[in-house]
């Protein structure tokens, strides 16, 4: 929507307003993460049972970080987008830009998916979306997106705004294909831990957009795998 806006009227948002957005959104992604780490914990199943989930909760942080490290997830991801960043580069770089949107679409629409498609709250988002059922995640993706889209249709015109259907097919697609996994084959433990797990990554996301903290966040996404199978293990 804020690239449709951006497109029609020529005219993009003022730093100052983008930045206000950008902050509300931060505050909002680590309120989210907030309330899914506590409705993570099964309060009602006694003390006990509360540090059991928070030792599986910390041992698959630790496990997944090991494992995103291993497998260089984060940098790998970081490789493909600097590529994505250097076309954009290029396209800034032109001295006529409107010449430049009509020219480039396939590039934009090439540049935006990788960029939306390649990222931590992508799948994260897509994950709790058909896990649980909580699509609050992608919904501040769709903001931080909107915020760089207004930038992209200056140079891309339509070819940034049609990248969100490629994004919102592969989101869709792994919502789908969990949220019939997930029925079959996870308890409600296992969705607690994963919300747990989620709303560690989600608070994280949060740093980085407000811009408190760099984190690999990449690095951290086998965690999501890892927490429900230790609860599966450990909790039954």
């Amino acid at each position: 929507m804020l690239g449709v806006i951006a497109l029609i009227t020529q005219r993009e948002f003022t730093e100052t307003f983008q930045q206000n957005l950008r902050k509300f959104t931060g505050a909002l992604a680590l309120f989210l993460g907030l309330v899914m780490m506590f409705f993570g914990f099964s309060w009602s199943e006694g003390f006990v049972m509360l540090l059991k989930q928070f030792g599986i909760f910390y041992l698959s942080a630790i496990l997944g970080i090991l494992l995103g490290s291993i497998l260089r997830i984060e940098k790998g991801m970081a490789v493909i987008t600097q590529k994505a960043h250097g076309m954009f580069t290029r396209s800034v770089s032109s001295e006529n830009p409107s010449q430049n949107t009509k020219q480039n679409f396939s590039e934009g629409f090439q540049v935006c998916t990788i960029l939306f498609c390649i990222g931590p709250m992508a799948i994260v988002g897509a994950v709790m979306d058909g896990v649980t059922g909580n699509f609050f995640v992608l919904l501040i993706k769709g903001i931080m997106d909107g915020i760089s889209v207004m930038a992209f249709v200056r140079y891309y015109g339509y070819g940034a705004i049609v990248s969100a259907i490629p994004v919102g097919v592969l989101q869709g697609t792994i919502a789908l294909l969990l949220m019939s996994f997930v029925k079959m084959n996870l308890s409600e433990l296992m969705v607690d831990s994963l919300n747990l797990t989620g709303g560690f990554l989600v608070i994280s996301m949060s740093l980085v957009i407000l811009g408190a903290k760099k984190v690999p966040i990449a690095n951290y996404l086998p965690s999501i795998i890892v927490a429900p199978l230790l609860t599966h293990f450990f909790l039954g």
